[in-house]
C-alpha cells in the first residue's frame, strides 16, 4: 500500500468519525434542546452571557460603589487630586462603562429571548406529540370495545375496562360541569 492510498484511507477515516460524531449530536440536540444551544452560540455571544451575569450580579454593584466612593472622598479631600471636584474624568469613565454595558446587555436579552422562544417551541412540539399518542390510545381502546374475542366469550371490551381501571386514560376533554337551578323567589312565577 502506498503512502497516498494510506493517507486517503485516514482522511476516509477520518470524515467518517466526524459524521457519526454530528449524527450522535444531532439525535442529543432533538432529544434534549437545551443541549443544542451550547453548539449554536458564538463566542461573543457566550462572552456576552457571562458579562452580563457579572453585570446584573450585587457583587459588581458593591465594588463599583465601593470604588466611586474611594474615587469621590479620595479626590474631594485633595489626597491625589487627579480629578478635582467636578469629577470629568470621573464622568468619562463612567459614560465609558455604559457605551459598552448597554450594547452587552440588550445583546444577553435577546440571547435569553431566543433560547425561551427555543423551549416553548419544543415544549410545544413535545405537547403536541403527548397530545397525538394520547389520541391514538384512545382510539385503539375505542377499537379495543368494538371487537370480541372467540376464546370465553370474554369481549376485548371488557378487557380494556379492566386495563383501563389499573391504568386510567386521561379523559379527551372535562366533563362539563352541572350548573345549580337558580330557584325563583316564593311568590313570583318563574
Amino acid at each position: 500500500m502506498s503512502l497516498v492510498n494510506w493517507l486517503s484511507d485516514v482522511r476516509d477515516d477520518i470524515e467518517w468519525a466526524a459524521a457519526v460524531r454530528a449524527r450522535r449530536r444531532e439525535k442529543a440536540n432533538a432529544m434534549h434542546p437545551r443541549r443544542a444551544r451550547v453548539h449554536e452560540t458564538t463566542t461573543g455571544e457566550r462572552l456576552a452571557d457571562q458579562a452580563a451575569g457579572l453585570i446584573g450580579s450585587w457583587r459588581f454593584l458593591i465594588v463599583q460603589a465601593c470604588l466611586l466612593a474611594a474615587w469621590v472622598l479620595v479626590n474631594a479631600i485633595r489626597l491625589a487630586g487627579f480629578d478635582p471636584p467636578p469629577f470629568i474624568l470621573l464622568n468619562l469613565c463612567l459614560s465609558f462603562q455604559a457605551a459598552f454595558t448597554g450594547p452587552v446587555l440588550l445583546i444577553a436579552a435577546n440571547r435569553a429571548a431566543q433560547r425561551d422562544r427555543k423551549r416553548d417551541d419544543a415544549e410545544a412540539a413535545e405537547v403536541d406529540t403527548s397530545a397525538a399518542i394520547l389520541a391514538e390510545m384512545r382510539q385503539l381502546v375505542a377499537d379495543l370495545h368494538t371487537h370480541t374475542t372467540c376464546a370465553g366469550h370474554t369481549t376485548i371490551g371488557q378487557t380494556a375496562e379492566r386495563l383501563t381501571a389499573v391504568y386510567p386514560v386521561v379523559p379527551a376533554k372535562p366533563a362539563p360541569r352541572k350548573r345549580a337551578a337558580k330557584s325563583a323567589p316564593t311568590g313570583q312565577a318563574s
